[in-house]
């Protein structure tokens, strides 16, 4: 078995010269190594690479270069010589689709922190209604179980036209903030019209709250009880909007903008 071993010809990377006896380390002709770790392929006319023979073995094989030929199923599936021979890129088919791109973590996490950060600020001030001296400060708790927490003699009810809105505000903070743990895509959605849902209905809130303001009636809600009896007729009573609704609403438009922003990439990267 004189020049192989098995069904494989051992043949020196340097100085290409068939080997006589089976497992030797170095060439009969050279001596230098035969271990393929100390082989790196160089390409004709470069001049540069690593290892024994200065060159990269990731650099394509040469016209005429037979290191690399394929013995076929009788050798065992070997190529010929103790290099590796390089990966070729497998062309697509035709009409076969880019692979899908992946949605980057960052933005995701970045929505989680917003939605959360918009349940912390429901509990800073959201309103004050002022009369005078005299002075009720609600937050977004308060609004969103209809005056829970208030004593009964400061605030009776929340009139329906306001506590909707508030609700419809609520149920977006839920919906977004369960919603940014589902996959990526769907996350990106649910996010995007929650956050859209959220801006609607703090405006809405403020409106509806606002008109019942400054338009009192002789049959006056609940809020305008709370300020006393005077105000029935007067309808002196002032309503401010204080740093928990500005931050909710930034943060609602915040995750709103950025959410339709990754989608309309993400919709882009994918054509």
């Amino acid at each position: 078995m004189s020049g192989t071993e098995g069904d494989r010809t051992i043949i020196c990377p340097h100085c290409r010269t068939p080997q006589k006896q089976p497992g030797q380390q170095l060439c009969d002709h050279c001596g230098k190594p035969l271990s393929p770790r100390r082989f790196d392929y160089q390409e004709p006319g470069t001049g540069a690479g690593t290892g024994a023979s200065g060159g990269s073995h990731d650099s394509p094989p040469a016209p005429g270069d037979r290191r690399f030929d394929y013995q076929g199923p009788s050798a065992g599936g070997a190529w010929q010589g103790v290099g590796v021979p390089p990966a070729l890129p497998v062309p697509a088919r035709p009409g076969q689709s880019k692979r899908p791109t992946a949605m980057s973590k960052t933005p995701k996490r970045i929505s989680v922190g917003m939605f959360g950060a918009i349940l912390l600020c429901f509990f800073l001030p959201f309103v004050t209604f002022s009369c005078g001296s005299r002075e009720i400060n609600l937050n977004g708790v308060d609004l969103l179980t209809g005056g829970a927490g208030i004593q009964a003699n400061d605030l009776e009810e929340i009139p329906t036209s306001v506590l909707i809105p508030s609700v419809v505000v609520g149920v977006a903070l839920v919906v977004g903030l369960v919603g940014s743990f589902f996959p990526q895509v769907a996350a990106t959605a649910i996010s995007a019209i929650s956050g859209v849902a959220g801006v609607a209905g703090l405006f809405l809130f403020k409106a509806a709250l606002t008109d019942t303001v400054e338009k009192p009636s002789d049959e006056p809600s609940g809020l305008l009880d709370t300020v006393g009896n005077v105000l029935k007729s007067t309808g002196l009573l002032k309503v401010e909007y204080n740093i928990g609704f500005w931050l909710v609403l930034a943060l609602f438009l915040g995750a709103a903008v950025l959410n339709a922003v990754l989608l309309a990439i993400h919709g882009y990267r994918e054509r």
